[in-house]
């Protein structure tokens, strides 16, 4: 019989190498699967975190509609209190938060729709208990001045400087015409003060809505970056490894937090490319260490 061994020493480092290389893969599966189903739980939590947000700003919504009820014609306040309702279940069902958004907005709706019913039955009423044109044009005049004086000073020059002194201007020209006790000279100012003020409540409406949506787009941001750290932090090897890398990705992710909070959105966000590109380089130093 020959001493020789059955396996060349090159084949028997071959074979080990394979068998390394499997349990490398076997390992990076398992590790890949615990950060999916991390990601997939953190993205869950969120869910429920914005469809209970929601829900309480429905409630709100109910809650406001059954104060200004005795403010509102009833045609109008049922058809308020209809399409609130119609939200609850769609809430309660929703399953991403892109039906939740859509829901948001439509909430977004019925409130601005809410504070025009109250304030078209205000001037209806208003009409129609002062017949005299004096007392007419007095009645918008406070309509308008209480409509403008609605928005703080400080929203308004966030939103629309030169519209707010513009309207300023304006209703101390109609101000004037009535002291002067001539419905005639009234008109005309009177009638551009109320375009202006349409305009500049229009104008202050679009800056909150903007403001809103760049203030949602920064959490939905911030709720996907913190998925990606959930995912991070679940592996066991990244949290080994590269300690101080998702340390300093979670930091970065608390300083949007705050700007966000502070409202300096647009200075803080990161690209999510970039984070995601940031958390792949982490994975893969974390497998070749």
């Amino acid at each position: 019989m020959s001493g020789s061994p059955k396996f060349s020493e090159a084949e028997i480092a071959a074979w080990k190498q394979k068998i390394l290389e499997a349990s490398r893969q076997r390992r990076a599966e398992a590790e890949a699967r615990r950060r999916q189903e991390a990601e997939a739980q953190e993205r869950q939590r969120q869910l429920e975190v914005f469809r209970n947000q929601t829900g309480m700003r429905l409630q709100a919504l109910l809650s406001d509609l059954h104060a200004a009820w005795a403010n509102l014609y009833r045609q109008d306040a049922l058809t308020l209190q209809y399409r609130a309702n119609s939200q609850v279940e769609p809430v309660a069902q929703a399953q991403s938060e892109a039906q939740l958004l859509s829901i948001s907005q439509e909430l977004d709706k019925i409130e601005l729709a809410l504070q025009e019913a109250v304030h078209g039955k205000r001037r209806e009423e208003a009409e129609k208990k002062r017949l005299a044109d004096i007392d007419r044009q007095q009645l918008e005049l406070e309509e308008l001045e209480r409509r403008v004086a609605e928005t703080p000073d400080a929203e308004a020059l966030k939103f629309d400087a030169a519209g707010r002194l513009q309207v300023r201007n304006v209703l101390q020209r109609v101000r004037s015409a009535l002291a002067a006790g001539d419905p005639a000279a009234v008109r005309r100012p009177l009638a551009e003060a109320t375009a202006l003020a349409h305009q500049h409540i229009r104008q202050i409406a679009q800056g909150r809505g903007a403001d809103r949506h760049l203030q949602e787009q920064a959490n939905r941001h911030l709720t996907e970056f913190q998925v990606i750290l959930a995912g991070l932090k679940a592996d066991p090897v990244v949290m080994r490894w590269q300690t101080a890398a998702v340390a300093e990705l979670e930091a970065v992710a608390n300083a949007e937090k705050q700007a966000i909070r502070d409202r300096r959105v647009r200075e803080h966000l990161c690209s999510l490319i970039e984070i995601r590109h940031r958390s792949q380089i982490i994975v893969e130093t974390a497998n070749t260490v």
